[in-house]
């Protein structure tokens, strides 16, 4: 008939199947662990729980989408969150209830440590704070990205030596150190690649040798 099929216990309406076939629960619908909650023709989308965890499976074609305004992901008692997604705004990732990424308009803010087992980075860089080496060192390649034209900075904290060193694939190599004035940097001593020291020039300088028992300077003119 018109009012459907309905089903009461109690003298009190417990489901109601309309004409159109929609239902309708006045209460809980319980369903026990191992069983499903079947959605399409083939049963593609399921709900269950397995008595240990709960499970949302899709595995018919297309997508499986979660649609919202605003979407939060929270524990159990919903008093901390875990993930917030925000539409035409920010997803933010959270630790023990305090943000820890969050995305933005050109890039992402990362609040904390990141550690990581290598860092890939294409662009320029910014570090506004100190850059700490715990271990090995720092090498600076070419622009071509590559790994014999480099520029190695390395301290042994056993020995206590520090070094400096300039590679090359081809071709000799010199260390330089500048200084700058109002934006323009200028060149003032050079080590060449046979031991030169060159001070205030590029083309000649000084053999710089500490020898003897004294160790004694010994300035040599080239």
């Amino acid at each position: 008939g018109a009012d459907g099929l309905g089903f009461s216990t109690g003298g009190t309406a417990a489901l109601t199947i309309a004409d159109n076939q929609d239902a309708s629960f006045a209460s809980n619908v319980d369903v026990a662990d191992g069983q499903y909650i079947r959605v399409g023709d083939g049963g593609d989308l399921k709900i269950f729980h397995s008595g240990t965890s709960s499970t949302i499976q899709d595995s018919g074609t297309g997508n499986l989408y979660i649609a919202g305004q605003d979407i939060q992901i929270t524990n159990p008692s919903v008093s901390e969150i875990m993930a917030t997604f925000t539409v035409d705004g920010a997803v933010t990732l959270y630790y023990d209830n305090a943000v820890k990424l969050t995305t933005k308009t050109d890039g992402v803010d990362i609040t904390g440590e990141i550690q990581s087992d290598s860092l890939d980075v294409d662009g320029n860089g910014d570090i506004a704070g100190t850059l700490t080496i715990s271990s090995g060192g720092l090498v600076v390649h070419d622009s071509n990205g590559s790994s014999t034209n480099s520029l190695d900075l390395d301290y042994n904290g056993t020995s206590g030596a520090g070094t400096i060193n300039v590679d090359s694939n081809g071709g000799s190599t010199y260390l330089a150190i500048g200084t700058g004035n109002s934006g323009t940097l200028a060149e003032k001593l050079r080590v060449t690649n046979t031991g030169n020291l060159l001070v205030g020039t590029t083309s000649s300088g000084f053999d710089f040798d500490a020898r003897g028992t004294s160790n004694v300077g010994v300035f040599t003119a080239t």
